[in-house]
Formats: structure tokens, C-alpha cells, sequence
């Protein structure tokens, strides 16, 4: 599982990709003295979100899932953070994490390196079957596939002694059962879900802060990964969705900012004689 904020060096997101610096790029795209107002220049540029085909402004960029599309590199109200942070302190179990991440996606999505991405909700394998989420990024190499199952703020992942809880080795053995069902039944699901199969990562959201653990703890979840599956507290998530959030923004005021000077040169263009 990848995750993590995106290294900030001082050049901006379509540098990073392009070569380009913003200006050079309006330059190369529209021409200096191109009428357009602010918004319509960031719309024509596809600064949505900053993902490859969003610049080259592909129309199918949402597809196949265009409901559960998520525009993960837009700016957003930190304030929806301070909102989940309160409720972890006052949830009893996992239901209003469920609903929060439901109802936004797009910091569920940030906690990985998204390049273009979906997230679903309470996907359903067969009639029996019902992880919490279903996270699906596409990248070069084509679809990845992550389940994601969350537990309440409230559980533990490690006991007193150091042993993993029962409720993690639950959450844990739910995750197998979702793989031991797309062995069987692959073929059927990736009608719906192209590359989805016992394969895919796997993720138990679990508590609260993960600093206070004790190496041993540490390492005994870590031993997990090598099924393939993470162990994260809620902490984390928030933790991470801060840093990537905070990350975004800065880098569209920093937009917003190279947007006015490109204004800025219009005017004078136009009052030079």
C-alpha cells in the first residue's frame, strides 16, 4: 500500500509532469494574449485534477465507474478533516467512519499515490460477501485493486501483551475470505470489475494512534504485509489525509497565483502602446 504525500520541491504539479513551468505551459496552450478569464484558463489547461489524461482533456477520463469516480487532486476544506477527527472521538463503532468516507471519497482515495482512481462503497461479492470498500486505481500497467475493511475507533489491533487482537485477526480473516471468493469466483466479478482477483491488496482500518506501540507490536503487524494486507490505525488515515490535503491546496493557490500573473501581463500587454 502506498502511501504518503506527494514530495513537494517547489515546482508545481504540471511541472512535475510536463517539463513546463505553468507560464510556459499557458504560453505554449493559449498564446499570451488569449481572452479567456481565470477559470476558463484553468478549465482549458484540465486543472480538475492534474492527472495525465485530465491534461490532455480526455472526455472518458471517469470511466467505467463514472459515479464512483474521484477527483482526488482538487483543493478541499481542511475543515472536513477537524469534523472527522471529532467524530473518531465520539464514535462508538465503525458506522460514522463508514458514512464519512461514503459521503467523501476523496480522502479514503488520498491515503494512496492515486493516479486515476475509484472508490466503491459496500461493493458486493456474490449474496454473502460485502467488504467496506473497494478501491480501484488505474495506472500504466492497468487496474489495482485494494479492499479496504474498517473497524471501530474504539478496538485495538494489539493486546497489553503484544499479540495481535481478535478483532484484528477478524478484520484480517474477513479480508481472506474476500480473496478465497474471487479464487473462485473471478471470472464472474471482473465482468463488473476488470483484474479484480484474490491478488488485489488488502487494508484493516483499526483504532486509534499508532505511535504509542511498542516495537514488537510494530513488527507483528508489519508481518502481515507479507499477505499482502496493511494494518492502519484511524489516526493514520487522518494523519495522511491532512498532509496530502494540505499538499493539494498549496499547490492551487500557488495555481491561482501563476494564473494572476498571466493576467497581470495580459493588462500590460494591452496598455502598451
Amino acid at each position: 500500500m502506498q502511501t504518503g504525500g506527494l514530495p513537494n520541491n517547489g515546482r508545481s504539479a504540471v511541472q512535475k509532469r510536463t517539463g513546463r513551468s505553468i507560464l510556459e505551459k499557458i504560453d505554449l496552450e493559449c498564446g499570451w494574449g488569449a481572452a479567456m478569464s481565470s477559470e476558463d484558463l484553468m478549465a482549458k489547461l484540465g486543472f480538475r485534477t492534474f492527472n495525465t489524461k485530465d491534461l490532455l482533456n480526455d472526455p472518458k477520463i471517469k470511466e467505467p465507474w463514472p459515479e464512483n469516480f474521484v477527483e482526488w487532486n482538487r483543493p478541499e476544506d481542511p475543515k472536513l478533516l477537524d469534523e472527522l477527527e471529532k467524530m473518531l472521538n465520539e464514535a462508538e463503532d465503525e458506522r460514522p467512519l463508514q458514512a464519512f468516507y461514503t459521503t467523501y471519497p476523496y480522502f479514503l482515495a488520498n491515503i494512496f499515490q492515486p493516479h486515476c482512481c475509484w472508490v466503491f462503497p459496500k461493493p458486493r461479492f456474490g449474496g454473502e460477501y460485502i467488504p467496506d470498500f473497494l478501491y480501484c486505481d488505474r495506472n500504466s500497467l492497468g487496474y489495482a485493486w485494494t479492499i479496504i475493511e474498517l473497524e471501530s475507533p474504539r478496538m485495538e489491533a494489539t493486546n497489553k501483551d503484544g499479540s495481535v487482537s481478535a478483532d484484528c485477526h477478524h478484520a484480517v480473516g474477513q479480508i481472506l475470505d474476500y480473496r478465497r471468493w474471487l479464487t473462485e469466483n473471478a471470472l464472474a466479478v471482473q465482468k463488473k470489475y476488470p483484474n479484480l482477483n484474490d491478488r488485489c491488496e488488502g487494508v484493516v482500518v483499526i483504532g486509534r494512534r499508532d505511535s504509542g506501540r511498542t516495537e514488537l507490536e510494530q513488527k507483528r503487524l508489519a508481518d502481515f504485509r507479507e499477505q499482502r494486507i496493511e494494518i492502519a490505525s484511524c489516526d493514520r488515515l487522518l494523519y495522511q489525509a491532512r498532509e496530502r490535503l494540505g499538499f493539494i491546496n498549496r499547490n492551487w493557490e500557488r495555481l491561482a497565483e501563476d494564473v494572476d500573473k498571466v493576467n497581470a501581463i495580459r493588462a500590460k500587454r494591452d496598455t502598451d502602446p
